[in-house]
């Protein structure tokens, strides 16, 4: 009996640390858990926002096709994208690629 309770004595400063290791871990979850949840939460709101955008540029075009008789779809760098044969008959050449602005 005796010898068994030497043991727990010893082994309590080992109880002791794996009780603080274990207490900073679920620290570390937690607030890890929490950055997921705002990550989370923003980036609903980056999908809403893209979804809220992407029917107005949809929208936009609908109404710019019914208005004008060629409209010209550009990249980011300003390079023509989606062209059709209209295109090539209004530029008198084939643009796919090409920057509108030469």
């Amino acid at each position: 009996n005796e010898r068994h309770l030497r043991r727990e004595w010893a082994a309590l400063p080992q109880v002791s640390k794996a009780e603080n290791t274990i207490k900073l871990q679920e620290s570390s979850i937690h607030a890890k858990g929490l950055e997921t949840l705002e990550k989370d939460a923003k980036l609903e709101n980056n999908s809403a926002r893209t979804e809220e955008t992407t029917l107005l540029v949809q929208s936009l075009q609908t109404v710019m096709m019914a208005v004008c008789e060629t409209m010209v779809l550009l990249s980011q760098s300003l390079e023509m994208c989606n062209t059709t044969a209209s295109h090539e008959v209004f530029f008198e050449k084939p643009v796919e690629g090409e920057i509108f602005t030469n």
